[in-house]
């Protein structure tokens, strides 16, 4: 049995038991992030290779380091 419907969405996107958790690199090809940009993400945040995260908290890491400034936090 199948997890998608029929428009390919995760059925556990359609429930309302909570935030939806998807791999940092779903988040990432939805988004359309670029390779170096996601990598930099990722190494900013310290996150690891299929690392489950909100929506909300990819788009706030992406924000988060875009913002900072190119030499690091001072």
């Amino acid at each position: 049995m199948s997890n998608k419907t029929k428009d390919g969405q995760d059925k556990a996107a359609d429930t309302k038991k909570g935030p939806v958790l998807l791999a940092v690199e779903e988040h990432a090809k939805r988004q359309r992030l670029t390779a170096p940009i996601f990598a930099a993400v990722m190494q900013s945040k310290g996150w690891a290779s299929g690392k489950k995260v909100t929506k909300t908290e990819f788009e706030e890491a992406i924000n988060a380091f875009l913002d900072s400034p190119m030499g690091g936090k001072r």
